[in-house]
C-alpha cells in the first residue's frame, strides 16, 4: 500500500470523528484513548473502501484523544498506523448552526454519448454537518418560478464536514433546476440556502484538457519521491515510473500510482523500495497522463522527466518560517507558515495549555489551518512540528494571538491593478487583497454578461488563478470577485476585454489549442512574492489542513 492520510476533528462534547483517504480499498482498526495514556479502547470499519469516516462516541469530556489508525488491504496487508489527535468540546457550540461562505452553485456539461450535464452546488458551514441537496427540473422560462415547497426530489449524504460540495448527475442541457441545500450537525441545528437556480449550458465549451504544472520532482532522498503535478479541469491521473534501463530493453513500464476520481492539484509519495529497482541508485523515468470525464486525454511532458534517488540519507531538518496568524471573527484564527521543504505537519493550540492538535499527514511546503471552535475573543496559544519524509522534525516557538470581541462585518477590498497574462488559452490572472480571501473570475464574452466562473477556495492575500479551456479566437470580459472566511464578499472588479489569440498553425474551430503550463516564469514568481509575499495558502477545513490534493484546486462552473 502506499501512504495514506489519517484526519480527526471533535464533532460533540463526547464525540470525534476519523477520516481517512488512501490509495486502494481498505478496512481500518482504530485504537484510541486520553492523550497521555494507554489507547485502551478499538473501533474496526470491515468495508472496504477508499474514503472512510468513523464516529466514536462516548469519549471524556472535555478532554484530548490520541488515535492510531490501521488500515488493511484486501488481500491482509496492513499499512503502517497513522495517528491523530483531537480534544472534545467542553460545552454544545451557541447559537445556531452558520453557512459561513456560499453558495457556489452552476453546472457543467459532459462530453458524453448522452450529452448529459451534472448539476452542483457548494457551501461551507462554521461546524461539522452532514448535507442535503432537495431538486426539482422547472419549466421553461422557470427562472421567473415562484418559491414553492420544497422539491420532491432527495440526495441525502450522511457524512459529515465543513466543506459541502453536493452534485446532481444526469441533469437535462438547456433546462434551469432548482436546488434547496440544508445541512444538520449533530447537536441538531440546521442551516439552508433556499431557492437556488442553476441553469445547465446547452453544449459544451471546454477546450482539449492541458496541464498547469506538468509534473516535479519536490522531494528525493535515498528512500522516497514525491512528485507534483496539476491539471487545468477536473481529470483523472495515472503516474508511471520505470527504470530507464528496463526501458531500454522494451519492457513494459509499471505503473506504481493511479489518482482515482476528480483532482486538480495531485501529490503522491513513493517509497524508492516499493519501485523494485536492480541497481543500488537506478534511474528512474516519469510518465504522468491525465484524462476528463468526458474522454480528454493529455500527457504531460515533466519539466523533470528522470530521477536518481539520493546515495546518503536526509538527516538536514526542515526549516519553519513565515507564521502568519491572522483573527477572522470572534472564535476563528486563521494560522499559516511555509517549510524549506515538503513536510508533515502538526499544530498544537489551545486557551492556556496548548490541549488540542491538528495533524496533516500531506508533504506540503505551503501550510494553512483555521483555529475554530474557541472561546470567544480569547487568547489563543499555538506551536508548529514540521517533519519531512525521512523523519526529521523541526518545532517552531510558541505563539499567541487575541481574538475579537466584534464580528467581523467588513469586505475584503481588491487593492492595485489586477495583472492578467494570456497564455495559448488560458489565462493567468492575479490580484491582491487587503485581508485573506477567497477568489472568484468570472468570465462572458460580453460586458456585464458573465457566462462562466472559476472558482478557488483558498484564503490568501496573493490571488492567482489559471483559467483553462478557454474559446481561443475570442474576445472575453472578467470580473474578479473575493468573499473572506466570514462569507464577506468584495465588490466586483471588472477587466478586460482580453484577446484570446489563435496559435499559429491553429484554428478558432478548438483544434491547436495551447496545453502547455500556465505558471509565471521564476522571474516573474521572484517579482511578485518580493511585492506580496508568499502566495499559495490552503483552504482548511476545521480540525484538519485541507490538502491541495484531496479536495482540488479550481473548479470550473457554469453561472445560473
Amino acid at each position: 500500500m502506499q501512504r495514506n492520510k489519517c484526519d480527526s476533528m471533535s464533532v460533540t462534547t463526547s464525540a470525534a470523528l476519523i477520516d481517512i483517504a488512501a490509495n486502494e480499498p481498505v478496512t481500518l482498526r482504530v485504537d484510541y484513548g486520553q492523550s497521555g495514556q494507554s489507547l485502551q479502547r478499538q473501533a474496526i470499519v470491515g468495508r472496504l473502501a477508499t474514503e472512510l469516516q468513523l464516529l466514536l462516541d462516548g469519549l471524556d469530556s472535555p478532554r484530548a484523544h490520541d488515535f492510531q489508525v490501521t488500515p488493511t488491504d484486501r488481500w491482509g496487508n496492513e499499512g503502517s498506523p497513522l495517528t491523530a489527535s483531537c480534544s472534545t468540546l467542553a460545552a454544545s457550540p451557541p447559537g445556531s448552526l452558520r453557512i459561513v461562505s456560499g453558495p457556489v452553485s452552476g453546472a457543467q456539461r459532459r462530453e458524453t454519448a448522452s450529452g448529459r450535464a451534472t448539476v452542483g452546488i457548494e457551501w461551507m458551514t462554521d461546524f461539522p454537518a452532514s448535507s442535503t441537496l432537495l431538486w426539482e427540473l422547472l419549466p421553461s422560462g422557470g427562472q421567473n418560478v415562484s418559491p414553492r415547497a420544497d422539491p420532491a426530489n432527495l440526495l441525502e449524504f450522511p457524512g459529515l464536514g465543513r466543506v459541502h460540495r453536493v452534485f446532481l448527475t444526469g441533469a437535462e442541457p438547456g433546462k434551469t433546476y432548482r436546488l434547496v441545500a440544508r445541512s444538520t450537525d449533530l447537536f441538531g441545528r440546521t442551516a439552508s440556502l433556499e431557492d437556488l437556480r442553476v441553469s445547465v449550458p446547452a453544449q459544451s465549451a471546454s477546450g482539449p484538457l492541458g496541464f498547469v504544472n506538468a509534473g516535479q520532482v519536490t522531494y528525493l532522498s535515498d528512500k522516497t519521491v514525491i512528485i507534483e503535478w496539476e491539471t487545468d479541469r477536473l481529470a483523472q491521473s495515472e503516474v508511471s515510473v520505470r527504470e530507464v534501463s528496463s526501458a531500454r530493453r522494451g519492457s513494459e513500464k509499471r505503473t506504481f500510482f493511479s489518482v482515482k476520481g476528480p483532482s486538480l492539484r495531485n501529490q503522491i509519495a513513493i517509497k524508492l523500495a516499493d519501485l523494485g529497482g536492480t541497481g543500488k541508485s537506478p534511474t528512474y523515468e516519469l510518465r504522468i497522463r491525465a484524462r476528463t470525464a468526458g474522454g480528454s486525454v493529455a500527457q504531460a511532458a515533466p519539466s523533470q522527466s528522470t530521477f536518481t534517488p539520493a546515495t546518503a540519507p536526509d538527516a538536514e531538518p526542515p526549516t519553519v518560517s513565515g507564521i502568519r496568524i491572522v483573527p477572522v471573527s470572534t472564535a476563528v484564527a486563521f494560522l499559516s507558515w511555509t517549510t524549506s521543504e515538503p513536510t508533515s505537519s502538526a499544530v498544537e493550540h489551545g486557551e492556556g495549555a496548548l490541549g488540542s492538535k491538528i495533524v496533516d499527514s500531506d508533504y506540503l511546503t505551503e501550510h494553512a489551518v483555521h483555529l475554530s471552535g474557541l472561546n470567544e475573543g480569547g487568547l489563543v496559544s499555538y506551536r508548529i512540528t514540521a517533519t519531512d519524509p525521512a523523519g526529521n522534525s523541526t518545532t517552531s516557538q510558541s505563539g499567541n494571538v487575541q481574538l475579537s470581541t466584534t464580528p467581523d462585518t467588513t469586505p475584503p477590498q481588491i487593492v492595485g491593478q489586477p495583472s492578467v497574462k494570456v497564455q495559448g488559452d488560458k489565462l493567468l490572472v492575479e490580484w491582491q487583497t487587503d485581508e485573506p480571501s477567497d477568489s472568484i473570475v468570472h468570465v462572458g464574452s460580453k460586458p456585464g454578461v458573465m457566462e462562466d466562473y472559476y472558482h478557488d477556495g483558498t484564503d490568501v492575500t496573493a490571488h492567482v488563478m489559471c483559467l483553462g479551456g478557454l474559446p481561443i479566437g475570442q474576445s472575453l470580459y472578467l470580473q474578479l470577485e473575493s468573499a473572506d472566511f466570514e462569507g464577506n464578499p468584495s465588490e466586483r472588479m471588472e477587466v478586460g476585454p482580453e484577446l484570446i489569440p489563435v496559435p499559429f498553425g491553429g484554428t478558432a474551430g478548438g483544434a491547436g489549442h495551447a496545453t502547455g503550463n500556465c505558471l509565471p516564469t521564476p522571474r516573474e514568481h521572484e517579482e511578485r512574492s518580493a511585492i506580496a509575499g508568499p502566495p499559495g495558502l490552503r483552504v482548511p477545513r476545521e480540525g484538519r489542513l485541507l490538502s491541495w490534493r484531496l479536495r482540488g484546486r479550481m473548479v470550473r462552473r457554469r453561472m445560473a
